[in-house]
């Protein structure tokens, strides 16, 4: 900031004034206004002329005057003329507008490491209209990041810049790092200030997968196994892999795949899949029943019972799905 560039220069600069103002008081006998007129029209160099006629003692203590306040005002206008013109200005003004919208974000997604992976889940995110801060350790990186994007130039291991990033108000953090090991630090150092907040942690490394469900991570993502599955799918019967494509990516949004979560007072939601007519009254299809305890039930058939707690996997236009998800919450 320009104050703490400039604090000792300002505060020279007020010391200059105040003893200039006490030191004609004493030398010369004259009143405050008369002091403190002589000392700006010293230090601006306006040149007025003397307020009254000076003793020599007040001659030196003049002289004094100008050459050490004159150095400071020189100082102070050069820092701030190099601040203005190599763009200090401009980075306090993004530095406070991008606090601001920190400040602002609630029920956000945090994003650690903004490598390959992090630009895909960014992008998804922002396709979704979710809020999201990315922090990254690379100011180049920070540079590149879209608009919708909040970012926090910091190491995600350090608790202070994770308090920055509103993890008190964040619904979840994905940490993409390249390295398992720092993601397993990260998701360890995020559990701890955050216990109830949803994690998803890339691992790549095989042995890092346990570590990482014990460091607190809700979900494990292994790009490389993911990649792999859908590549040797796109070589089968392809039907199956064009809807896989058509329901997860962001581009072509005609079909959405979504965790609903019954709430206990959406009671017209709750009982049989046939008497609920779920697809006859939301139009969204589904495919799959994640209970209470963890079970999970693909494929339900109708007489499946669905209650408060249970989450619905299901398949649907993004409009309809977020009126089914607004109406059984």
């Amino acid at each position: 900031m320009l104050f703490q560039k400039l604090r000792w220069a300002v505060l020279g600069l007020v010391l200059t004034l105040v003893s200039g103002v006490v030191g004609y008081r004493i030398i010369e006998g004259w009143g405050w206004f008369d002091s403190l007129w002589m000392v700006i029209i010293t230090l601006t160099t306006i040149g007025y002329g003397e307020v009254h006629p000076l003793s020599t003692a007040g001659r030196v203590f003049t002289l004094v005057e100008i050459t050490v306040g004159f150095g400071l005002v020189t100082y102070t206008f050069a820092q701030l003329t190099r601040y203005v013109v190599e763009g200090g200005l401009r980075h306090d003004l993004v530095e406070r507008r991008r606090r601001i919208r920190m400040e602002r974000l609630h029920d956000h997604i945090i994003v650690i490491g903004y490598g390959r992976l992090g630009r895909e889940v960014v992008d998804e995110l922002l396709s979704r209209g979710i809020p999201i801060c990315v922090v990254e350790q690379d100011a180049a990186i920070i540079e590149e990041m879209p608009d919708g994007v909040v970012p926090l130039l910091g190491d995600g291991a350090h608790d202070d810049t994770l308090r920055k990033a509103g993890i008190d108000r964040a619904r979840g953090i994905a940490i993409a790092t390249p390295q398992s090991t720092v993601n397993v630090y990260l998701t360890l150092a995020a559990r701890q200030l955050a216990p109830d907040i949803a994690i998803v942690t890339r691992v790549d490394d095989p042995d890092a997968i346990e570590k990482a469900r014990r460091a607190g991570a809700d979900r494990l993502v292994q790009p490389y196994g993911v990649g792999g599955t859908r590549m040797a799918h796109a070589l089968t019967p392809p039907e199956s892999s064009d809807f896989v494509e058509t329901v997860i990516p962001r581009h072509d949004r005609n079909l959405e795949l979504q965790d609903v979560a019954v709430g206990p007072q959406a009671k017209a939601w709750h009982g049989s899949l046939r008497d609920l007519s779920v697809r006859q009254r939301s139009g969204v299809l589904v495919v799959a029943i994640r209970r209470k305890d963890g079970t999970l039930l693909t494929a339900p058939d109708p007489d499946t019972h669905v209650g408060a707690g249970d989450v619905l996997v299901v398949v649907g236009r993004p409009e309809d799905v977020m009126r089914f998800k607004a109406a059984v919450n």
